[in-house]
Formats: structure tokens, C-alpha cells, sequence
């Protein structure tokens, strides 16, 4: 599904408040690992330091963050060489079909995302509900590769 048809249909299901419906998969690994560039198929098959999965009602304290994905924080971007994916957030519904995925990153100094396959600038949301439900320890580490750390 395009990627702004697929935001504004998530849109519309947290609106309604059908959180129920809604499932997140966050596959996470910290930014400082080198290596050569990752796959999503090289993330799904094991390779990543953390999954998180947070699911209907635990979606409630979230739910201020996740009424800002919609079609309106997408602005396209050109695609920059290579994926390098260090975390795949998978939002899929009740019955495990998947509603849009994001993959960080194809440019990682800009911090360019693709949405169901499409590169898009930076959108900070995305790393504001990672952050909400990163235990401490991972969301530390974090914090200073996004460029938030207050130290």
C-alpha cells in the first residue's frame, strides 16, 4: 500500500480509538554497532539486539504520539544509495497483516526513512516512540546517536 494511503488509514483507526486493532513490532539494534549494511530480511531473520512489541492497550500512554503519524509528515525524499537497517518498526493489525513498516535508515547523517519502501526525510515521531518504549539502558545509547542526549 502507497505510503500516505497506509498512514491515513493508521490515522483513522487510532481516531476511532480502535487501538485494539493495532500492533507494534520494533526491532532494534544500537546505532553504534559497525558492520556492513543490514537487510530488513538480515533484521527479521535474527539479527537485532532488542524486539519490543507493544500491542492494543498497552498502545494507550502512546497514544498523543501516535495520533501524529498521518500523510502530513511525509515529505519524499531521494533515495541515497544503500539501505542500512539498524531498526524496523513493523505497525500491522490484530490478525498480523502488516499496515506500514519503517526502516531506518538510507542516509544516515539525514536520517532518511523508508516507508513501505519509499525514502522520506527524517520524521521525528518515529524516534519519539521508540524512545517511549526503549527499556533505559538502549534508549541512552540512542538518545546520543540521534542527537538528543542532554550530557
Amino acid at each position: 500500500m502507497r505510503p500516505h494511503r497506509a498512514l491515513d488509514r493508521f490515522a483513522g483507526l487510532i481516531e476511532e480509538g480502535n487501538l485494539d486493532d493495532i500492533r507494534l513490532v520494533i526491532y532494534f539494534n544500537q546505532i553504534s554497532t559497525l558492520s556492513r549494511p543490514w537487510s530488513v530480511d538480515m533484521i527479521l531473520g535474527g539479527l537485532y539486539d532488542l524486539r519490543i512489541v507493544v500491542e492494543g492497550d498497552d498502545l494507550i500512554p502512546h497514544l498523543d504520539l501516535l495520533r501524529n503519524i498521518n500523510s502530513d509528515i511525509l515529505v519524499p525524499a531521494e533515495e541515497r544509495g544503500r539501505v542500512n537497517a539498524r531498526i524496523y518498526l513493523l505497525f500491522e493489525d490484530n490478525r498480523g497483516r502488516k499496515m506500514f513498516d519503517v526502516v531506518m535508515w538510507t542516509n544516515w547523517t539525514e536520517g532518511t526513512v523508508l516507508i513501505n519502501d519509499r525514502p522520506f526525510e527524517r520524521i521525528e515521531v518515529f524516534y519519539d516512540i521508540i524512545l517511549a518504549v526503549l527499556p533505559e539502558d538502549h534508549a541512552r545509547g540512542f538518545r546520543w546517536s540521534i542527537g538528543r542526549d542532554s550530557n
